[in-house]
């Protein structure tokens, strides 16, 4: 009678294997044919071994590792969006900070302000700020008013 290496199999049937590039799980049938042992045989042992139950949580464990990693890469991506946002936000206050001593038209200095909030709310958006509502900044530059 040949001896198998019972633990490799086991393995290979719990795990998987990769073929052609993606991960296959193979039946206990194309086990059996691959190493030449009676489909019986195949049955009994992983029935006993429970060989199903041992493959669920194996794939269960590797779906949440991947889960977790793609969690990390967005949430690395997010981070950096969020400090591109805030540096974007930052450069625009400071050109609005250094061009608003040339303006002398009441114009000009509502697109200034009005572009001063714009670039508020994305600072503080990427900060985290979760602000909802209306935060309307009214600012007249006219003396009339």
């Amino acid at each position: 009678m040949a001896r198998h290496n019972w633990d490799e199999i086991r393995k290979e049937y719990i795990e998987g294997m990769e073929q052609d590039g993606q991960l296959v799980y193979p039946t206990q049938k194309s086990i059996a044919d691959k190493y030449g042992i009676a489909p019986e045989t195949v049955n009994r042992k992983a029935k006993a071994e429970q060989w199903e139950v041992q493959r669920e949580i194996f794939v269960n464990k590797t779906s949440i590792k991947r889960q977790e990693k793609k969690a990390e890469l967005i949430s690395d991506e997010g981070s950096q969006f969020d400090l591109d946002c805030f540096n974007a936000a930052k450069a625009g206050i400071e050109k609005i900070q250094h061009g608003i001593g040339n303006c002398f038209l009441v114009e000009d200095l509502n697109k200034l302000s009005s572009a001063l909030k714009n670039f508020q709310t994305v600072g503080k958006a990427s900060l985290g700020d979760k602000t909802t509502g209306d935060n309307t900044i009214i600012i007249s530059w006219d003396n009339d008013a």
